[in-house]
């Protein structure tokens, strides 16, 4: 029995003996009855004061109440009202000698606190009036956590015996009570968790507005850029704005939390904004602000620090990156290796300005980098059972997949991971991995969450393409491949080939062909329905794609044009959808000009970052001066 061998020996040498036969007839391999009931009856003797007899070993009692708090087969049943007194009485005895170990006393306090948190233990007023007196003894003897666990125990014991001998019409008047008081603060939670969730929720719609804005800002060649770029920083205060009216109120633990973290990502991602307009105070401000609520964000504080460097800060910016430095030991592998990088590149800069600065972090050997490019690797031509496709890389560096007329462009998501979205389907993805070992790539096609099970396809999504027979890998276009050294000795440029008579003509016809389809083509049509797109759109004088081109109102940043298979409005007439998403889009690939879309065919509105709503209220008609003609 532990409780047996953890006592300290009795210094006389009866009670010694006593003990350690007790402690032979519990640790026995089999216990009879009576070998149970006589090391009890040792244990009380013990235990019992020397003035009745007894040795005054009052830590027998700890064995004791243990036996009755768990049972002890076959003569102790279990005990929990016994068990309790049993540990009153130890530590009645040891409170004012403290002859036993603060770790057993503490043990004991532990235990009895427990047992009497038990609905089957029920001590008298008597008993009650005793545990109250012992939290007290153990307060004035500064024996703070047997006494805290003491109170404790008080505490509920005094509840249950009040609860036990009340008045039956009194008691049924403090359960009503104490239900009405459950159910307001039942009441009261679900309130305080949904405003927290629509404060969320608007915050997080706030959130995509102002990446989107960052990303207008981003975009090469955009004369608005710095306009959107405060924009967006305008966007994510409001959205802070909301989260801290929602914070100043009463709201719960875990709650509060989440809505601190969502605001410490917006001041974030404002501190870079500010970054990227050079606006260093302010990003340093903001920086500060979001590490309030998160202190542990190496990104927010690699941000600080930039901004620091920005006004010339240069020991508050050293300071900034040893403490990122210092805390990457708790974060994941990935990020340790990628702010270890971009850290120890601010550190080198700031050792320019502040040499005798010692760094609290030793500088880690950097591995190299591999020399494999896997996305010229995959250009080419490729097939997999039933068609074939081709990988290619653009002029101007974009990664390319093209199927017949399907095109999607792809972005990087992983050393061997690239992903692009299928605009002819709205919501519908690619995923596409190389395994270069076996010189197979793997293409998975995800369909739209919201499309429902009867009009998904039902054949197979997944599928793995190996290089096409005979066909050589495509040449990688010279603007993406490494340039050459200079020719520093000037030569002389190559005259031009003078065109054949073949390509005279095919120039000649391409050149009616464009003319017939702009002659046939409206000069204008009105978007009417939405006030996004809504206006008149003029017919320009170049196609695209083979199609016509409009422009809102001559000279707006708004276009109607077809694209990948649709017709709709843009910001610019840039091929890419993650540059010049569409506005509004209609499916159509049989249309000439817009006047040609079926009446059946389906426009759908813009509402966010890869979400779209139907459109039905959008209507796409000739100018009044078209249709006065037309009739």
């Amino acid at each position: 029995m532990e409780p047996v061998n953890r006592l300290p020996r009795p210094e006389d040498p009866a009670a010694l003996e006593r003990l350690a036969e007790a402690q032979q007839l519990l640790c026995a391999r089999a216990v009879s009855e009576e070998d149970c009931q006589h090391a009890v009856d040792l244990l009380l003797e013990l235990a019992r004061p020397i003035e009745e007899e007894g040795f005054g070993y009052s830590p027998a009692l700890l064995t004791l109440a243990s036996l009755y708090e768990s049972g002890y087969e076959p003569a102790i049943q279990q005990d929990s009202g016994q068990a309790a007194r049993h540990y009153m009485s130890l530590l009645e005895a040891q409170v004012p000698s403290q002859s036993l170990s603060n770790d057993l006393l503490e043990e004991a306090a532990t235990n009895l606190c427990s047992l009497v948190k038990d609905k089957e233990c029920q001590l008298q007023e008597a008993e009650v009036k005793r545990l109250e007196a012992l939290a007290v003894q153990c307060e004035e003897r500064n024996l703070r956590s047997p006494g805290g666990w003491l109170a404790f125990a008080a505490t509920e014991a005094r509840r249950k015996w009040t609860a036990a001998n009340e008045d039956p019409e009194v008691r049924e008047r403090r359960l009503q009570r104490e239900a009405q008081k459950a159910e307001q603060r039942q009441r009261l939670l679900e309130q305080q968790q949904l405003r927290a969730q629509q404060a969320l929720v608007e915050a997080e719609e706030l959130r995509l507005q102002g990446n989107d804005m960052c990303r207008q800002g981003q975009l090469p060649g955009n004369a608005a850029a710095q306009q959107h770029l405060l924009q967006a920083v305008g966007l994510y205060a409001q959205a802070v704005e909301v989260l801290s009216r929602c914070l100043d109120q009463s709201l719960p633990l875990e709650k509060a939390v989440e809505l601190r973290r969502q605001r410490a990502l917006l001041r974030s991602n404002s501190a870079q904004v500010e970054l990227s307009t050079q606006r260093w105070a302010q990003a340093a401000e903001l920086a500060e602000k979001s590490l309030e609520d998160e202190p542990s964000s190496i990104k927010t504080r690699y941000r600080l620090a930039k901004a620091q460097m920005g006004q010339s800060n240069w020991e508050a910016a050293a300071k900034t990156v040893d403490q990122a430095l210092l805390s990457l030991k708790g974060h994941p592998a990935s990020d340790r290796e990628t702010f270890t990088v971009e850290l120890w590149k601010l550190a080198e800069e700031i050792a320019q300005k502040l040499p005798q600065w010692s760094w609290s972090a030793s500088k880690p050997e950097l591995r190299k980098a591999a020399p494999d490019d896997f996305e010229k690797r995959i250009v080419g031509w490729w097939e997999y059972p039933g068609s074939t496709f081709e990988i290619r890389l653009e002029p101007w560096g974009a990664l390319v997949f093209q199927e017949d007329t399907v095109k999607i462009e792809l972005m990087k998501k992983g050393k061997l991971r690239w992903r692009g979205e299928v605009e002819l389907i709205s919501g519908m993805v690619l995923n596409l991995s190389f395994e270069p070992g076996s010189d197979v790539l793997v293409l998975e096609f995800i369909p739209p969450s919201e499309l429902p099970a009867e009009d998904q396809w039902s054949g197979p999504k997944r599928f793995t393409a190996k290089r096409k027979e005979g066909m050589k890998q495509a040449p990688i276009p010279a603007e993406v491949q490494e340039l050459p050294e200079p020719i520093l000795q000037p030569t002389e440029p190559a005259p031009e080939p003078a065109p054949t008579s073949e390509v005279q003509d095919q120039e000649a016809a391409e050149a009616d062909g464009s003319a017939a389809v702009l002659e046939a083509a409206p000069k204008e049509v009105r978007i009417a329905g939405y006030p996004a797109v809504a206006g008149c759109y003029q017919l320009q004088p170049e196609l695209k794609n083979g199609r016509p081109v409009y422009r809102r109102d001559a000279d707006a940043d708004q276009f109607l044009w077809f694209r990948g298979g649709n017709w709709g409005v843009t910001s610019s007439l840039n091929a890419s959808s993650l540059a010049a998403p569409f506005a509004v889009r209609c499916a159509d690939a049989n249309a000439l000009h817009p006047l040609q879309l079926r009446r059946r065919s389906k426009w759908y509105l813009r509402t966010g970052r890869n979400k779209e709503d139907p459109a039905p209220d959008l209507l796409l008609t000739a100018t009044d001066e078209q249709s006065t003609a037309a009739s």
